[in-house]
């Protein structure tokens, strides 16, 4: 399945129908009274939230989409039928926006949220509805509304409660394999993760903390350098962030600041935002080096870390004590 996490859509509301000009035939043949009927509204156009979907891959090849239009009155009061509204269905956590003025309109962050976003030309009036109206009135009212064209852009942010980030190959996709009910891929080669992964962890009865493992960050990401930089906004919303850092690579205390120090900057240039949500730094591979540099308080205050804990996520190692500690913290 292709990852789409952003989309433009050009998108139509419905014409309305016109009002019918008509007469009943009076007596003689003579006309008698105004009988027509009044035109059909033109459709809306709504977005729509649907938890079954997690990105915009349904809507990757139709990017038109377009209301039904109201059919036109007819003799003898009949109304014209109204156009067929259209409902777009999103993936929960999509960001909409007016493409063409540049601005934001809504977030679809609820299973069935229903936005409006175009609204249906007016039905035009029959000639019956306006025997009192001046000729000028008469003909604007008569016709039924134009109908309306946008473009929208859509930006997909992933709704999790806990992000994971960190260089590649630190073991994060394993740890979400290991404490989560998805599997994302895993590989001794850079970039393994490809694509953001959302799953839920399984620890005792909780079941509904959302984690999200995005590919890994290098230093350049902010110029378009690797993968990961694309994918941050989909931190955006979490509570909590957990840094991994790979045990086997911090020798000094010099090594260590400086990866931390690239992966906050990262965050930084990205949206300053992310250096506001909760960070605890993550220990990985703890378990394949007898000994390395030992982190104290001041390192983790630099960086606003809050928390560390070591752990191995390929043989279970410390993975019970940081699971229940998310859980504590939710």
């Amino acid at each position: 399945m292709f990852f789409v996490d952003s989309i433009d859509l050009y998108v139509s509301s419905g014409r309305g129908g016109n009002g019918c000009v008509s007469f009943n035939r009076g007596s003689y043949g003579s006309l008698g009274k105004a009988d027509g009927g009044n035109g059909g509204r033109g459709g809306d156009v709504y977005f729509i939230g649907d938890k079954n979907l997690k990105t915009f891959s349904n809507l990757k090849f139709n990017l038109n989409y377009k209301a039904g239009d109201g059919l036109n009155g007819e003799s003898n009061l009949r109304t014209g039928k109204s156009g067929v509204d259209i409902y777009i269905s999103v993936p929960l956590g999509t960001a909409i926006y007016d493409k063409e003025h540049n601005v934001f309109i809504c977030d679809i962050l609820n299973d069935d949220d229903k936005f409006l976003v175009l609204k249906g030309g007016r039905a035009g009036y029959g000639n019956f509805f306006l025997k009192s109206c001046d000729k000028n009135i008469f003909d604007k009212l008569l016709l039924g509304g134009a109908s309306k064209l946008a473009k929208f852009h859509l930006e997909l942010k992933i709704l999790a409660d806990v992000g994971l980030l960190g260089f590649p190959n630190v073991g994060k996709s394993l740890f979400i394999n290991r404490v989560s009910n998805v599997f994302s891929k895993v590989g001794d080669y850079p970039f393994t993760t490809l694509h953001p992964v959302l799953g839920t962890l399984k620890f005792f009865n909780f079941d509904k903390i959302l984690i999200a493992d995005i590919p890994g960050i290098i230093e350049g990401s902010c110029l378009g350098i690797g993968l990961g930089f694309n994918f941050l906004k989909h931190l955006l919303k979490t509570k909590l962030l957990l840094h991994f850092v790979d045990a086997e690579k911090i020798d000094s205390k010099s090594y260590l600041l400086k990866e931390l120090a690239i992966l906050n900057n990262e965050l930084k240039v990205y949206n300053l935002d992310l250096l506001n949500i909760k960070k605890w730094l993550i220990i990985n591979k703890s378990d394949l080096v007898t000994s390395f540099y030992s982190i104290d308080k001041t390192i983790l205050s630099k960086f606003n870390y809050s928390n560390i804990f070591y752990i191995s996520s390929k043989n279970n190692i410390g993975l019970k004590k940081l699971c229940f500690n998310i859980c504590e913290f939710f």
